[in-house]
């Protein structure tokens, strides 16, 4: 009997668990919404610390932080992190958004610098 209530507690300790680790993003997600941005990219921060995420979550993460950046006219740590997350995490739908970031701002730099000449 025992082994199998610290079976039951050990599944219920990981299932705890994760419901934390996604609470911290709904958190983060829910500050974003809000218009908090400073607050978005603390949580999620501290969220990326704190727990371990698959890449699919990590990049969602990060890519939360880098918009969050840009909604806060921080243009340089936000192309930094799409620069990081396209590099990083390719294979991830968030890896995919920020290349396409980073393609339209590039495109606007080549088209920006032909009208000038």
């Amino acid at each position: 009997m025992k082994p199998v209530l610290v079976l039951f507690m050990a599944v219920m300790l990981v299932g705890c668990a994760s419901m934390v680790r996604d609470g911290a993003i709904i958190r983060a997600q829910d500050n974003f919404a809000d218009g908090d941005y400073a607050d978005a990219i603390a949580i999620a921060d501290r969220a990326l610390n704190a727990y371990d995420y698959n890449d699919d979550q990590r990049a969602q993460l990060l890519f939360l932080k880098a918009v969050s950046y840009q909604r806060m006219e921080d243009y340089q740590g936000a192309l930094a992190l799409y620069r990081y997350i396209a590099y990083k995490y390719p294979e991830t739908e968030y890896g995919f958004r920020a290349a396409t970031i980073l393609q339209s701002v590039d495109s606007q730099k080549t088209k920006s610098s032909g009208q000038s000449t």
